[in-house]
């Protein structure tokens, strides 16, 4: 059973750590939500189905630049991912990338759902349900993660000479950009769930005790990275 009081006590706590103007959202106060940058750490690739497929390992960071706490639900695997190149760093064309996803639960991780797949995603919902939220970003801190990218477009694929003729696996190969940047945008709907309805619209209500949780139209979770790089920082 919950604790009522202790949550009203931490609630108490919280304004008074962070000041009741940022609770109450108040329209002169900056409300830009959090900030999401990353680096690349490791440009690769990966065998999937004997192809070589262009693998690249980015290191993210939410940071929180505004006055109020902002609540974050961490993008995962059930998240909705798109990533897009683009041409230059004024963002001229842009070029929607075409990525594979993996999902440990199905019984081809890199293949679409079938009936026979464990669906998490209703626990996970089940899960979010809660008195207090997952994670407050107090102003002026930040959390890391690290994600995994793989891509069916935008990179060139060299293997090296003398190795054509091996298995994929054996083969040593080159993946090189073609696009000097990409932003990554992560987004969550619950809705097709029977109790995901309007769970987010009721949690941000729940959870304005401690922060503000940030939705997109339409009340979905929705996250637009700044550019990123695409090559490995020195």
């Amino acid at each position: 059973m919950l604790n009522l009081n202790a949550i009203v006590l931490r609630s108490a706590l919280l304004c008074l750590m962070f000041g009741t103007t940022a609770y109450a959202e108040r329209s002169h106060v900056s409300k830009s939500g959090p900030v999401l940058t990353g680096s690349v750490v490791k440009i690769s690739t990966r065998c999937i189905d004997g192809i070589h497929v262009p693998q690249v390992g980015v290191y993210l960071q939410f940071r929180n630049d505004d006055a109020v706490p902002w609540i974050l639900i961490t993008p995962s695997y059930l998240f909705q991912k798109r990533v897009e190149f683009l041409s230059s760093e004024v963002a001229s064309s842009v070029v929607v990338a075409d990525t594979l996803s993996f999902n440990p639960y199905l019984e081809n991780p890199w293949g679409t759902p079938s009936s026979s797949d464990y669906d998490p995603s209703p626990g996970f919902v089940r899960s979010l349900d809660t008195a207090e939220p997952p994670r407050i970003l107090a102003p002026g801190s930040y959390f890391e993660f690290h994600d995994t990218l793989w891509f069916k477009n935008g990179f060139r694929i060299e293997i090296q000479k003398g190795h054509e003729s091996k298995k994929c696996e054996q083969q040593t190969v080159t993946a090189t950009p073609e696009y000097p940047f990409f932003i990554v945008q992560y987004s969550l709907s619950v809705k097709k769930y029977p109790q995901g309805t309007d769970l987010l619209n009721r949690l941000k209500d729940r959870w304005r005790p401690f922060g503000i949780l940030d939705l997109h139209k339409g009340g979905d979770l929705y996250f637009k990275s700044d550019k990123i790089f695409l090559k490995v920082d020195n």
